[in-house]
């Protein structure tokens, strides 16, 4: 299992977590990404990258393809939702190798994908509308190598009243 905590430098309260249990025999991956206080969500991926390095997203995570729609793609055709404020969302699903992203025609495959995982070069990243290259990101990691869970609460918002 990897595990990534996501944070930023301007983020504010934004914060998530993702972790990815993958089965390299049947070339597939199961993520579940927990999000809490992201304000104007467009979409989130993991991305090749050493710390601190911007790359490429190689999967699309939510939302994701097309049914059809083929991996191969631009940069100005990844896939966006209309913004929406989360304060606290979980999302699982899974992926196989057919999903990786080619964008601008730079080829990632499995092989290319667990070579970066095991090197902690692929991280996820979360994009919002007034981050549009990415609010949060976070290194993917061996579960042995993690300390702790995100802890995180529902930012106050205009007019909410919290209960106990």
């Amino acid at each position: 299992m990897f595990v990534s905590r996501l944070r930023g430098d301007n983020a504010g309260a934004a914060t998530a977590q993702m972790t990815l249990v993958v089965d390299a025999a049947a070339q597939t991956a199961t993520y579940s990404l927990m999000m809490y206080n992201v304000n104007g969500y467009t979409m989130s991926h993991i991305h090749v990258g050493a710390a601190g390095i911007n790359g490429p997203p190689v999967v699309l995570l939510l939302p994701g393809l097309k049914a059809g729609q083929n991996t191969t793609i631009a940069a100005a055709d990844l896939p966006t939702i209309a913004p929406i404020d989360i304060c606290s969302m979980t999302y699982t699903s899974k992926f196989a190798a057919a999903d990786l992203v080619q964008l601008n025609g730079v080829a990632f495959s499995w092989t290319d994908f667990m070579t970066n995982l095991a090197a902690g070069t692929l991280y996820a990243n979360i994009h919002t509308a007034a981050a549009p290259a990415g609010l949060i990101r976070g290194q993917l990691l061996p579960s042995k190598a993690w300390k702790g869970n995100v802890e995180a609460s529902c930012a106050d918002r205009k007019g909410w009243k919290h209960g106990k």
